[in-house]
């Protein structure tokens, strides 16, 4: 029997991560038809198209709007036709009196729509300001969460954000994840950034692929001028490699501190790298680093990324862990 990945993939996806509160105000200018519904189903077939680089499997998605549903995934496992129907509610639409009932309407529209019981799952994505909706959503949420006939599942605002927000790198990382994180290639690549930080890891990605991919010719000099690690600097605290491994979780305020010299040089006499004592140029033993020379060519072959994307890629698939703990650290600093 073939395994069913879909219904857990789109949850993962919408669920994937938040934005800031504040930020969901952008939704106020975004329409229902015109925006959202068009946004939402290509991002929907964005994920099945990367997944069926893996699985192979039959779908169509349709904007359908009607039977309460803006958004229809349907599909097939074993012969078995299943369904996930999304319905997306706009600033404007919750800006409408009676929308909570008329949205109700709605749910009840696709109960009687789902006689067969193909749908699995029935989605809510309140793409709206999250601030000053916030009451709203709530007594919906109340609502449409008692509905025993197929699984409800209501996304806050900030969820709906980041979902639209993802590029198509982070897509195709988190299911490489999804589907091969146990496979040895992978594993091991992973185990071979294990000592270094997440700024670290970006010097090093940027400059494989440079030289991998676009065939630069690097030094220390070029390599200290990284953008990638610029973008890393500024989006995560610098956290030391221990801090992701449990030896230490204390850390104190020069633990976070940019160290670009030192990282730099960590980098530099790492062993995916050789110094020329000559001209100064650093090569990448793609011998010695076989399994991240592999995972680099199998997205090149599979995905067909660019530089830059092929970058992300590679960051995201091999780092998971380590900018998740990241990202759980910078909440509880700013909470706290």
């Amino acid at each position: 029997m073939e395994d069913d990945f879909i219904p857990k993939l789109i949850f993962d996806f919408l669920f994937l991560g938040r934005e800031r509160l504040i930020s969901t105000r952008a939704f106020k200018k975004r329409k229902h038809n015109d925006d959202l519904v068009p946004s939402i189903n290509g991002k929907i077939n964005s994920i099945l198209d990367f997944f069926n680089r893996y699985r192979k499997i039959g779908y169509d998605i349709q904007g359908i709007r009607d039977h309460g549903i803006d958004v229809l995934l349907s599909y097939e496992i074993d012969g078995q036709k299943r369904l996930i129907g999304f319905q997306v509610k706009s600033y404007d639409d919750l800006e409408v009196d009676g929308w909570l009932t008329k949205l109700k309407a709605q749910q009840i529209d696709v109960q009687s729509y789902n006689t067969d019981s193909m749908l699995i799952d029935y989605y809510v994505l309140f793409c709206t300001d999250g601030v000053q909706h916030r009451d709203k959503i709530r007594n919906a949420t109340a609502d449409l969460v008692k509905n025993s006939y197929f699984r409800t599942h209501v996304v806050a605002p900030e969820h709906c954000l980041h979902f639209l927000n993802l590029p198509d790198s982070r897509i195709g990382a988190f299911i490489k994840n999804k589907l091969s994180g146990d496979d040895i290639i992978v594993r091991n690549a992973k185990d071979d950034f294990n000592d270094f930080s997440l700024a670290q890891a970006a010097f090093i990605i940027e400059t494989v692929v440079d030289i991998v991919v676009e065939n630069k010719i690097h030094s220390p000099e070029i390599i200290s001028k990284s953008q990638f690690a610029d973008y890393i600097y500024s989006t995560f605290p610098n956290l030391p490699s221990y801090f992701f491994d449990g030896t230490s979780t204390e850390l104190d305020s020069e633990d976070l501190e940019e160290n670009r010299i030192e990282d730099l040089q960590t980098v530099i006499d790492s062993s995916f790298f050789t110094v020329d004592e000559h001209s100064n140029n650093i090569t990448f033993d793609m011998i010695n680093n076989v399994s991240l020379t592999s995972l680099l060519f199998e997205a090149i072959a599979r995905y067909e990324y660019s530089s830059h994307d092929l970058k992300l890629y590679l960051f995201h698939t091999l780092l998971a862990s380590q900018i998740e703990s990241a990202i759980r650290f910078t909440s509880v600093e700013t909470s706290a």
